[in-house]
């Protein structure tokens, strides 16, 4: 096996990198690692070593590939807990052994097994699944595998469907339908938190996010799993369908009520604002380069969901485009909440009607 010795964070680790550093990689023959993917472990590492994922812990990497994400939980965030990192392929399960020796890791162990098979089996305080494509039939087993009150972590890289691009496609695994708009990646990541909501309620668990996010080709969600019938219940009142109208303006509602809409999504808080400066914290002292990304998280938390893209509404408006900041301003002069996001560059969120927007174009 002609794998090439790599680094990232604090661990080596043998792997196939991909040929590119920006976007979805494709799939290797031997051991994946995609570097693109180093901001979403680094998020990872922040999040574990500031959330408490109970005493003991047992953590779960369980579609691990080169194992860098596992080995780096077990050195960088939580050494006192026990750290199982897996992957079905025997090749990576091969050079996940090496690793783990190599960075002389007595925490971390390395498995190689179906990891829906082994959730049915096993119970942890924090499972991460990480698939290649759609997340959808590792969900139920990886809800059922994480233990009351541990944090469960779940990737998607099926955007194009999420967004919109394959609306029957999103229907059929997500039981709700995307609207290919300017707030798509928004209504895409609410889809996703949506349905790992209802799907938990079936089983009387509370999912309750901690930190859900968009970037790039994937969506990166962490949800607190909590037993319980009434807070499954509590949750589920926040599910709801997004409205639009060709002028602009959007809405929540309990049902559809436009010929434009997406849903059922979550139509709640997506960042916990209280853990997410705990990450900030810990990003900074460990030079960990998302403290950016971290405070445009913070600033949202808080913020009404479906934010506008300010081109666009220039263009509805007819207006010249002003600058971001000087949107901002002006939309807080009138009284209302306005921040940036990280769904848009050029976006905002904020809870001011599209005809108070207007008026400041």
């Amino acid at each position: 096996m002609s794998l090439k010795l790599l680094k990232e964070g604090a661990v080596s680790f043998y792997a196939e990198p991909s040929k590119t550093e920006i976007g979805p990689a494709a799939k290797v023959s031997t051991v994946f690692y995609n570097p693109a993917m180093r901001h979403s472990r680094d998020v990872s590492v922040c999040l574990l070593a500031s959330a408490n994922p109970g005493k003991d812990a047992r953590l779960l990497d369980g579609m691990a590939a080169s194992g860098v994400r596992g080995m780096r939980l077990a050195k960088e965030a939580r050494p006192e807990a026990a750290v199982e990192i897996n992957d079905r392929s025997e090749q990576a399960y091969e050079a996940i052994l090496r690793a783990i020796k190599r960075n002389k890791l007595p925490n971390a162990q390395a498995r190689c097994e179906d990891v829906r098979a082994l959730l049915h089996a096993e119970r942890y305080d924090y499972v991460d699944i990480d698939p290649f494509g759609t997340p959808v039939p590792y969900i139920d087993p990886a809800l059922r595998g994480t233990k009351s009150r541990g944090i469960l972590a779940v990737t998607a890289t099926d955007t194009a469907a999420l967004c919109g691009t394959y609306p029957r496609t999103t229907e059929r695994r997500y039981m709700a339908r995307p609207l290919l708009s300017e707030c798509a990646h928004e209504l895409g990541l609410r889809i996703l938190v949506g349905y790992i909501i209802r799907l938990a309620a079936m089983h009387d668990i509370a999912a309750e996010p901690l930190v859900c996010y968009s970037r790039e080709h994937y969506f990166r969600t962490y949800f607190r799993v909590r037993n319980g019938a009434r807070r499954a219940d509590e949750l589920l009142k926040s599910m709801g369908y997004a409205n639009f109208e060709p002028e602009g303006k959007r809405w929540i509602s309990a049902h559809h009520e436009t010929k434009e809409w997406a849903g059922p999504l979550w139509t709640g808080e997506i960042f916990d604002a209280k853990l997410l400066k705990e990450m900030k914290g810990f990003a900074s002292e460990k030079r960990l380069d998302i403290v950016k990304d971290l405070d445009i998280w913070i600033g949202e938390a808080g913020a009404p969901p479906l934010h506008y893209d300010v081109p666009t509404l220039a263009h509805i408006f007819r207006k010249s485009q002003p600058r971001q900041e000087k949107l901002l301003e002006g939309i807080r002069a009138m009284g209302y909440k306005a921040v940036r996001t990280h769904f848009d560059l050029q976006g905002i969120r904020t809870e001011a009607p599209v005809e108070d927007l207007r008026k400041l174009f």
